[in-house]
């Protein structure tokens, strides 16, 4: 995240949630980014779709584990 320190609004908002998780930010706002004041109603759905990918991360491990 680095690469978004020195960013400053919408841009730095869309830089940490690219870094966060590139294809959850592409679902659901490369078709339709944010608009500069623009109120953010698909925060939650993001942060749904990261808490998604880490428990799949999680039980792939598991399974790894397993094995």
């Amino acid at each position: 995240m680095d690469k978004c320190q020195f960013k400053q609004g919408l841009d730095k908002e869309n830089c940490v949630r690219t870094c966060v998780s590139k294809s959850c930010y592409d679902e659901l706002y490369s078709w339709n980014e944010l608009e500069e004041g623009e109120i953010d109603v698909r925060l939650t759905s993001f942060k749904g779709c990261v808490v998604q990918q880490v428990r799949e991360r999680e039980m792939e491990q598991r399974r790894k584990e397993q094995l």
